[in-house]
């Protein structure tokens, strides 16, 4: 065989041999921490606040009632 094909079988035995140690990282994602008895869902990263800062939430949510409800103050 020449160099570039045992090179070449080297590189695939090595990425091959990898493949397990990125399935443990998949099956630690499955176990989801819970608070007694209920799951406890994830965070928004602050990539997601721009779904916050919609258009159409106030119509959708009435957040001004909530507010209002509250007594909560503007600023």
């Amino acid at each position: 065989m020449n160099r570039s094909r045992v090179s070449m079988w080297m590189l695939v035995a090595v990425l091959m041999s990898l493949g397990p140690l990125t399935s443990l990282g998949l099956a630690q994602d499955d176990e989801k921490p819970q608070y007694r008895g209920r799951t406890i869902a994830q965070t928004m990263h602050w990539k997601g606040a721009e779904w916050l800062l919609r258009e159409t939430r106030e119509k959708e949510e009435r957040v001004s009632v909530l507010m209002e409800a509250l007594g909560v103050e503007a600023g």
